[in-house]
Protein backbone atom coordinates (compact mmCIF):
# COMPACT_ATOMS: atom_id res chain seq x y z
CA UNK A 1 0.00 0.00 0.00
CA UNK A 2 1.47 3.36 -1.01
CA UNK A 3 0.46 5.98 1.58
CA UNK A 4 0.73 9.73 1.13
CA UNK A 5 -1.23 10.65 4.24
CA UNK A 6 -1.03 14.17 5.62
CA UNK A 7 -0.11 14.51 9.27
CA UNK A 8 -2.98 14.18 11.70
CA UNK A 9 -5.20 12.24 9.28
CA UNK A 10 -6.14 9.17 11.27
CA UNK A 11 -9.50 7.46 10.71
CA UNK A 12 -11.74 7.16 13.76
CA UNK A 13 -12.06 3.64 15.12
CA UNK A 14 -15.82 3.60 14.45
CA UNK A 15 -15.56 5.07 10.95
CA UNK A 16 -16.64 2.96 8.00
CA UNK A 17 -13.95 1.56 5.74
CA UNK A 18 -14.15 3.08 2.25
CA UNK A 19 -12.47 2.06 -0.99
CA UNK A 20 -12.66 4.15 -4.16
CA UNK A 21 -12.01 2.40 -7.47
CA UNK A 22 -11.54 4.15 -10.80
CA UNK A 23 -9.09 6.84 -11.81
CA UNK A 24 -6.91 9.65 -10.55
CA UNK A 25 -5.68 12.44 -12.79
CA UNK A 26 -3.63 15.59 -12.98
CA UNK A 27 -5.68 18.69 -13.73
CA UNK A 28 -3.97 21.26 -15.93
CA UNK A 29 -6.01 24.44 -15.59
CA UNK A 30 -5.75 27.58 -17.69
CA UNK A 31 -8.22 30.05 -16.22
CA UNK A 32 -8.27 33.45 -17.93
CA UNK A 33 -4.65 32.88 -18.92
CA UNK A 34 -3.42 31.74 -15.49
CA UNK A 35 -1.86 28.25 -15.61
CA UNK A 36 -1.83 25.74 -12.73
CA UNK A 37 -1.33 22.03 -12.12
CA UNK A 38 -3.14 20.14 -9.36
CA UNK A 39 -4.61 16.77 -8.48
CA UNK A 40 -8.01 15.87 -9.87
CA UNK A 41 -10.58 13.05 -10.08
CA UNK A 42 -13.65 12.00 -8.15
CA UNK A 43 -11.60 9.61 -6.04
CA UNK A 44 -9.21 12.38 -4.93
CA UNK A 45 -11.97 14.93 -4.18
CA UNK A 46 -13.88 12.37 -2.12
CA UNK A 47 -10.77 11.24 -0.29
CA UNK A 48 -9.64 14.75 0.64
CA UNK A 49 -13.15 15.71 1.79
CA UNK A 50 -13.61 12.59 3.92
CA UNK A 51 -10.17 12.87 5.51
CA UNK A 52 -10.49 16.58 6.24
CA UNK A 53 -14.08 16.65 7.47
CA UNK A 54 -14.75 13.19 8.90
CA UNK A 55 -11.33 11.62 9.63
CA UNK A 56 -12.13 8.81 7.19
CA UNK A 57 -9.16 7.86 5.01
CA UNK A 58 -10.28 5.86 1.96
CA UNK A 59 -8.02 3.63 -0.10
CA UNK A 60 -7.86 4.53 -3.80
CA UNK A 61 -7.47 1.76 -6.36
CA UNK A 62 -6.45 3.47 -9.59
CA UNK A 63 -3.80 3.52 -12.29
CA UNK A 64 -1.20 6.26 -11.79
CA UNK A 65 2.38 7.02 -12.82
CA UNK A 66 5.33 8.67 -11.08
CA UNK A 67 4.25 12.11 -12.28
CA UNK A 68 1.22 11.92 -9.95
CA UNK A 69 3.31 11.49 -6.80
CA UNK A 70 3.89 15.26 -6.22
CA UNK A 71 0.09 15.64 -6.04
CA UNK A 72 -0.60 12.60 -3.85
CA UNK A 73 -0.17 14.05 -0.36
CA UNK A 74 -3.12 13.05 1.81
CA UNK A 75 -4.08 10.09 -0.38
CA UNK A 76 -3.70 6.35 0.18
CA UNK A 77 -3.03 4.58 -3.11
CA UNK A 78 -3.09 0.80 -3.44
CA UNK A 79 -0.32 -0.54 -5.63
CA UNK A 80 2.84 0.97 -7.11
CA UNK A 81 3.17 3.62 -9.79
CA UNK A 82 3.30 2.38 -13.37
CA UNK A 83 5.49 3.65 -16.20
CA UNK A 84 4.35 6.39 -18.55
CA UNK A 85 2.15 9.37 -17.68
CA UNK A 86 -0.91 9.73 -15.46
CA UNK A 87 -4.25 10.62 -17.03
CA UNK A 88 -4.41 14.39 -17.52
CA UNK A 89 -7.40 16.68 -17.92
CA UNK A 90 -6.81 20.11 -19.47
CA UNK A 91 -9.40 22.71 -18.46
CA UNK A 92 -9.35 25.97 -20.39
CA UNK A 93 -11.66 28.62 -18.94
CA UNK A 94 -12.22 32.02 -20.55
CA UNK A 95 -14.98 34.33 -19.28
CA UNK A 96 -16.55 31.44 -17.29
CA UNK A 97 -16.77 29.22 -20.39
CA UNK A 98 -14.84 25.95 -20.12
CA UNK A 99 -13.38 23.74 -22.82
CA UNK A 100 -12.02 20.42 -21.56
CA UNK A 101 -9.51 18.01 -23.08
CA UNK A 102 -8.46 14.56 -21.87
CA UNK A 103 -4.91 13.34 -22.52
CA UNK A 104 -3.53 9.85 -22.02
CA UNK A 105 -6.81 7.96 -21.84
CA UNK A 106 -5.49 5.23 -24.14
CA UNK A 107 -2.68 4.27 -21.74
CA UNK A 108 -4.73 4.72 -18.58
CA UNK A 109 -5.63 1.05 -18.33
CA UNK A 110 -6.24 -0.44 -14.88
CA UNK A 111 -3.40 -2.46 -13.44
CA UNK A 112 -3.97 -6.03 -12.21
CA UNK A 113 -5.40 -6.00 -8.70
CA UNK A 114 -2.55 -6.43 -6.23
CA UNK A 115 -2.92 -7.93 -2.78
CA UNK A 116 -3.38 -4.55 -1.08
CA UNK A 117 -6.08 -3.58 -3.58
CA UNK A 118 -7.95 -6.86 -3.15
CA UNK A 119 -7.79 -6.53 0.62
CA UNK A 120 -9.05 -2.93 0.53
CA UNK A 121 -11.94 -3.91 -1.74
CA UNK A 122 -12.94 -7.04 0.18
CA UNK A 123 -12.95 -5.31 3.58
CA UNK A 124 -14.66 -2.05 2.54
CA UNK A 125 -17.96 -1.06 4.11
CA UNK A 126 -18.43 1.38 1.22
CA UNK A 127 -17.16 0.65 -2.28
CA UNK A 128 -17.38 3.44 -4.88
CA UNK A 129 -16.70 2.92 -8.60
CA UNK A 130 -15.74 6.28 -10.15
CA UNK A 131 -14.16 6.19 -13.64
CA UNK A 132 -13.01 9.34 -15.45
CA UNK A 133 -13.14 7.80 -18.92
CA UNK A 134 -15.30 5.18 -20.65
CA UNK A 135 -12.23 2.93 -20.90
CA UNK A 136 -12.55 1.33 -17.46
CA UNK A 137 -13.51 -2.22 -18.56
CA UNK A 138 -16.82 -3.58 -17.34
CA UNK A 139 -15.24 -6.96 -16.67
CA UNK A 140 -12.66 -5.25 -14.42
CA UNK A 141 -15.48 -3.56 -12.49
CA UNK A 142 -17.22 -6.93 -12.30
CA UNK A 143 -14.09 -8.46 -10.80
CA UNK A 144 -13.99 -5.64 -8.22
CA UNK A 145 -17.66 -6.06 -7.28
CA UNK A 146 -17.26 -9.81 -6.85
CA UNK A 147 -14.67 -9.11 -4.16
CA UNK A 148 -16.99 -6.81 -2.20
CA UNK A 149 -18.52 -7.89 1.10
CA UNK A 150 -22.17 -8.96 0.77
CA UNK A 151 -23.24 -6.16 3.11
CA UNK A 152 -21.05 -3.44 1.57
CA UNK A 153 -22.74 -0.33 0.19
CA UNK A 154 -21.79 -0.27 -3.50
CA UNK A 155 -22.03 2.98 -5.48
CA UNK A 156 -21.41 3.70 -9.15
CA UNK A 157 -20.56 7.22 -10.31
CA UNK A 158 -20.78 6.70 -14.08
CA UNK A 159 -19.67 10.16 -15.26
CA UNK A 160 -16.60 8.79 -17.06
CA UNK A 161 -18.73 6.31 -18.98
CA UNK A 162 -20.78 9.29 -20.22
CA UNK A 163 -17.82 10.99 -21.92
CA UNK A 164 -16.33 10.80 -25.38
CA UNK A 165 -13.05 12.22 -26.73
CA UNK A 166 -12.19 13.26 -30.30
CA UNK A 167 -8.76 12.79 -31.89
CA UNK A 168 -7.46 15.85 -30.01
CA UNK A 169 -8.92 14.75 -26.70
CA UNK A 170 -11.79 17.26 -26.72
CA UNK A 171 -14.38 16.05 -24.20
CA UNK A 172 -18.05 15.76 -25.14
CA UNK A 173 -21.12 14.01 -23.79
CA UNK A 174 -21.70 10.41 -24.82
CA UNK A 175 -24.01 7.48 -24.20
CA UNK A 176 -23.43 5.14 -21.27
CA UNK A 177 -22.98 2.06 -23.42
CA UNK A 178 -24.11 -1.27 -21.91
CA UNK A 179 -25.15 0.40 -18.67
CA UNK A 180 -27.21 -2.63 -17.71
CA UNK A 181 -24.04 -4.73 -17.42
CA UNK A 182 -23.04 -2.69 -14.36
CA UNK A 183 -25.95 -0.92 -12.72
CA UNK A 184 -27.78 -4.08 -11.70
CA UNK A 185 -24.78 -5.12 -9.58
CA UNK A 186 -24.60 -1.95 -7.45
CA UNK A 187 -26.85 -0.55 -4.74
CA UNK A 188 -26.78 3.05 -5.86
CA UNK A 189 -26.00 5.09 -9.00
CA UNK A 190 -25.26 8.81 -8.60
CA UNK A 191 -24.92 11.19 -11.54
CA UNK A 192 -25.71 14.76 -12.55
CA UNK A 193 -28.37 16.09 -14.87
CA UNK A 194 -25.48 17.85 -16.62
CA UNK A 195 -23.93 14.48 -17.49
CA UNK A 196 -26.78 12.96 -19.45
CA UNK A 197 -29.74 14.24 -21.49
CA UNK A 198 -33.11 13.68 -19.80
CA UNK A 199 -31.24 12.34 -16.78
CA UNK A 200 -34.28 11.69 -14.58
CA UNK A 201 -36.14 9.87 -17.35
CA UNK A 202 -33.02 7.81 -17.99
CA UNK A 203 -32.75 6.96 -14.30
CA UNK A 204 -36.36 5.76 -14.37
CA UNK A 205 -35.65 3.61 -17.42
CA UNK A 206 -32.57 2.09 -15.80
CA UNK A 207 -34.54 1.43 -12.62
CA UNK A 208 -37.14 -0.50 -14.58
CA UNK A 209 -34.30 -2.70 -15.86
CA UNK A 210 -32.61 -2.92 -12.44
CA UNK A 211 -35.33 -2.55 -9.79
CA UNK A 212 -33.03 -3.36 -6.88
CA UNK A 213 -30.76 -0.39 -7.72
CA UNK A 214 -31.53 3.14 -6.53
CA UNK A 215 -30.64 6.26 -8.53
CA UNK A 216 -29.84 9.79 -7.40
CA UNK A 217 -29.75 12.53 -10.04
CA UNK A 218 -28.15 15.71 -8.72
CA UNK A 219 -29.61 18.95 -10.08
CA UNK A 220 -27.46 21.76 -8.73
CA UNK A 221 -29.58 24.45 -6.99
CA UNK A 222 -32.71 22.39 -7.66
CA UNK A 223 -31.54 19.65 -5.29
CA UNK A 224 -31.73 16.03 -6.36
CA UNK A 225 -34.20 13.46 -7.60
CA UNK A 226 -34.32 9.99 -6.08
CA UNK A 227 -35.59 7.07 -8.16
CA UNK A 228 -36.05 3.80 -6.30
CA UNK A 229 -38.63 1.14 -5.48
CA UNK A 230 -40.82 3.77 -3.80
CA UNK A 231 -41.04 5.82 -6.97
CA UNK A 232 -39.69 9.26 -7.80
CA UNK A 233 -39.09 11.96 -5.17
CA UNK A 234 -37.53 15.38 -5.32
CA UNK A 235 -35.29 16.37 -2.42
CA UNK A 236 -34.66 20.13 -2.44
CA UNK A 237 -31.64 21.95 -1.14
CA UNK A 238 -31.84 24.43 1.72
CA UNK A 239 -31.23 28.11 0.89
CA UNK A 240 -27.67 29.21 1.57
CA UNK A 241 -27.11 31.31 4.67
CA UNK A 242 -25.22 34.62 4.39
CA UNK A 243 -21.56 33.90 3.76
CA UNK A 244 -22.13 30.33 2.56
CA UNK A 245 -21.24 29.21 -0.94
CA UNK A 246 -20.99 26.08 -3.07
CA UNK A 247 -18.00 25.54 -5.33
CA UNK A 248 -18.98 23.75 -8.55
CA UNK A 249 -15.56 22.04 -8.69
CA UNK A 250 -15.83 18.63 -7.06
CA UNK A 251 -19.29 19.33 -5.65
CA UNK A 252 -20.79 16.14 -7.07
CA UNK A 253 -17.93 14.07 -5.66
CA UNK A 254 -18.28 15.61 -2.21
CA UNK A 255 -22.06 15.11 -2.39
CA UNK A 256 -21.57 11.39 -3.06
CA UNK A 257 -19.05 11.05 -0.23
CA UNK A 258 -21.44 12.81 2.16
CA UNK A 259 -24.34 10.66 0.97
CA UNK A 260 -22.43 7.41 1.50
CA UNK A 261 -21.29 8.44 4.97
CA UNK A 262 -24.79 9.50 6.01
CA UNK A 263 -26.25 6.19 4.81
CA UNK A 264 -23.57 4.26 6.69
CA UNK A 265 -24.52 6.26 9.79
CA UNK A 266 -28.03 4.87 9.49
CA UNK A 267 -29.86 7.73 7.84
CA UNK A 268 -32.68 6.77 5.43
CA UNK A 269 -31.72 7.64 1.88
CA UNK A 270 -33.95 10.73 1.61
CA UNK A 271 -32.48 12.17 4.82
CA UNK A 272 -28.99 11.16 3.67
CA UNK A 273 -29.49 13.12 0.42
CA UNK A 274 -30.46 16.21 2.45
CA UNK A 275 -27.34 15.72 4.56
CA UNK A 276 -25.24 15.35 1.42
CA UNK A 277 -26.60 18.65 0.09
CA UNK A 278 -25.13 20.38 3.15
CA UNK A 279 -21.77 18.64 2.76
CA UNK A 280 -20.92 20.74 -0.32
CA UNK A 281 -21.56 24.05 1.45
CA UNK A 282 -18.49 26.00 2.56
CA UNK A 283 -17.81 29.29 4.27
CA UNK A 284 -14.75 31.08 2.87
CA UNK A 285 -11.99 31.89 5.32
CA UNK A 286 -12.56 35.24 6.95
CA UNK A 287 -16.29 35.27 6.20
CA UNK A 288 -18.69 35.00 9.11
CA UNK A 289 -21.75 32.85 8.67
CA UNK A 290 -23.91 35.52 10.30
CA UNK A 291 -22.46 38.46 8.39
Amino acid sequence: MTQFTASGAQPASTSPSMTLVGDVCIDENVIDGVHSLTWGSSTAYMSHYLRRNHHVVPTIVASYADDFLPFADGLVLAGPARSGATLRYENIVVDDRRVQYCHGAEENTPQPLCGDAKNAISTADVLVIAPLTPALPHDYVGEVLKLAKPDALTILMPQGYMRRFDENGLVSQGEFVSAGELIRFVDLVVFSDEDYPDAVAQAQAWHRESPSTSFVVTQNKHGATLVDSSGLRSIPTQPLAPGEQVSPVGAGDIFTAGLALAMMNGQPIEQAIATAHRSVVTVPAGVSGDA
